[in-house]
């Protein structure tokens, strides 16, 4: 459930002006409004645009949401008979989701404001829509305005949205209605060159560089793989906005002695952008990297597994990753879900935030484990990752990822290797790590005598309540979300991982003329994320079931207590 810092209340509005004047009888919905979006920023009206995607979430009856929350709370408690029994999308549809008669209701009233019903989500949680800014602005009671954000223009209502006082028992939030801004969380290094010396990577540069061998001798994954465990029969689903190159994939592959596992590109039926072909060379296209470098990381941990890449380009209005996330929970069967990127809370409002509940609340409840990026700008993600703070292009405010803040969800954050002062305690000469080695804080907030925001990504949310697993964790009196739940390394400026892509320059993998290879170095927690969805799929093999949300495990793990499967 969402704890909010200010009120949710619903406002009855008698009368809203002249958008709403043929419907005096209205509801405001609140909580819609982005923080930037304030008359300081306007810069006026947008006219007629297409809205490509917009979300209704359907709110459960009080009696409907306390099954709901038993029933997901007994899925995770070790001796109901509940326990580890997932649902379909379809099935919580049927035992919670709106009534036909409901969607009907809302749905008709859509469609005779101009809407274009899209799809109907299985779980009977969300509609999705299709229309026009002067659609929405007459169903809303809304006008749309463009906003300077920093060195950015975004588009916003410039209130609250009203409906009809009969739909607003039924409609609980309404998505799409204002542009936001989701980044890779990634960190480029550099690139550099290395030479295959028996199967082992060795650079010229003398950089210690995290491949699939160092990763699984530094985690202990060698008993798992010895075993057979190596993901088989999972399937990992990867959201992302870009395609990705195959040979990037195959040159990673042969790099690191591994045979990279099949790759489905999905693009969400009916909703979803076709984010075109992939580039194929020194195209500096950051979401297909991104992409890349989740498919590499998750690829090379759990090598037997299936890698499912959910993907879709931003629509006229919403960003990609919506489209992409909505049908990854509601029409996937992946039972592991990945999302590398990161987005400023403090930027988005309440209402969105409870729609991302809702739907990471849906995907714990089918038993899919969900692993969001920490973020790698600090306590503050509402700052680009690795770039000097420039207060007058953006906000310098606390911030944790506003897509990794529901408790449904495993966020995962980033470590630093404490190596330097003992390298060859943990390198052979060839540069192969040789056992695990400790992790400490990652903070290059100073790198290179500068002051950048680079660094783990964490903090408290400002929207939703502390989950029972974190009681008695954390700051005395702090009620909210904590993040990250977990990390990995993700350091890009000390032992970084290596990556094979075309969209980063001289970064393909590709043999040059004097027998060695051109490889990318990066960090960040959008591969430590990965990372652990990799991990999940090993546990979901070796105990023969998905795990749904990891944790309540985790955390009774980290205080000390054995934890089930």
């Amino acid at each position: 459930m969402l704890g909010h810092r200010w009120s949710l209340l619903v406002l009855v509005v008698l009368a809203l002006g002249a958008d709403a004047a043929a419907s005096p009888n209205t509801v405001t919905l609140g909580g819609h409004r982005p923080r930037w979006a304030t008359a300081a920023n306007d810069r006026g009206s947008v006219g007629e645009r297409p809205l490509g995607h917009v979300v209704v979430r359907l709110v459960r009856s009080p009696e409907k949401q306390r099954a709901f929350d038993e029933l997901l709370a007994a899925q995770q408690t070790l001796g109901s008979p509940h326990y580890h029994q997932w649902l379909t999308a379809t099935q919580i549809g049927q035992r919670f989701g709106a009534s036909d008669a409901d969607l009907a209701q809302v749905t008709g009233w859509l469609r005779t404001q101009g809407f274009a019903i899209t799809n109907v989500g299985h779980s009977r949680t969300f509609v999705e829509l299709s229309g026009t800014t002067s659609i929405a602005s007459r169903a809303f009671g809304v006008a749309f305005h463009d906003y300077a954000v920093g060195s950015r223009t975004l588009m916003s209502i410039d209130r609250e949205p009203s409906l009809p006082a009969q739909l607003a028992p039924l409609v609980g939030g309404i998505g799409g209605l204002h542009q936001r801004v989701l980044r890779p969380a990634f960190v480029k290094h550099g690139t550099a060159t290395a030479t295959d010396v028996n199967g082992q990577l060795v650079t010229s540069t003398g950089v210690h560089i995290v491949g699939a061998g160092d990763f699984a001798t530094i985690y202990d994954l060698a008993p798992a793989y010895a075993a057979g465990i190596t993901g088989a029969g999972q399937t990992i689903g990867i959201i992302g906005r870009a395609r990705v190159l195959p040979a990037d994939v195959t040159n990673f592959g042969a790099r690191m002695n591994v045979t990279m596992p099949a790759i489905d590109v999905v693009i969400p039926p009916s909703t979803g952008v076709d984010p075109g072909t992939p580039c194929g060379s020194n195209c500096e296209n950051d979401d297909q990297l991104e992409a890349t470098l989740d498919v590499e990381r998750a690829g090379s941990v759990a090598y037997g597994a299936k890698i499912e890449l959910i993907v879709s380009g931003d629509s006229s209005s919403d960003d990609g990753l919506d489209i992409a996330l909505t049908y990854a929970v509601d029409s996937s069967d992946a039972k592991i879900l990945n999302l590398s990127f990161a987005g400023c809370e403090n930027d988005d409002d309440s209402s969105g935030s409870s729609m991302l509940d809702m739907f990471w609340q849906q995907a714990a409840m089918q038993g899919q484990s969900v692993f969001v990026a920490a973020g790698d700008a600090g306590a503050d993600t509402c700052e680009p990752q690795g770039m000097t703070p420039d207060p007058g292009m953006y906000p310098q405010i606390d911030s944790i990822n506003d897509l990794g803040a529901s408790g449904s969800v495993t966020c995962v954050g980033g470590t630093e290797f404490a190596d330097v002062s003992a390298l060859s305690t943990y390198w052979d000469g060839n540069g192969a790590a040789l056992s695990y080695i400790p992790e400490g804080v990652w903070n290059d907030s100073h790198a290179d005598n500068m002051d950048i925001a680079e660094g783990g990504g964490g903090g408290a949310s400002v929207f939703v309540a502390k989950p029972s697993f974190q009681n008695g964790i954390g700051p005395a009196g702090e009620t909210f979300r904590m993040v990250p739940d977990m990390s990995f390394t993700a350091a890009a400026a000390n032992d970084p991982y290596l990556i094979c892509a075309a969209s980063y320059s001289g970064a393909d993998c590709v043999k040059l003329g004097d027998g060695s290879f051109a490889f990318g170095t990066v960090g960040g927690t959008s591969a430590s994320a990965p990372d652990m969805a990799a991990v999940t799929a090993l546990l979901d093999q070796a105990v023969g079931s998905a795990q749904g949300n990891i944790n309540p495990n985790l955390y009774m793990l980290g205080a000390g207590a054995s934890a089930s499967t």
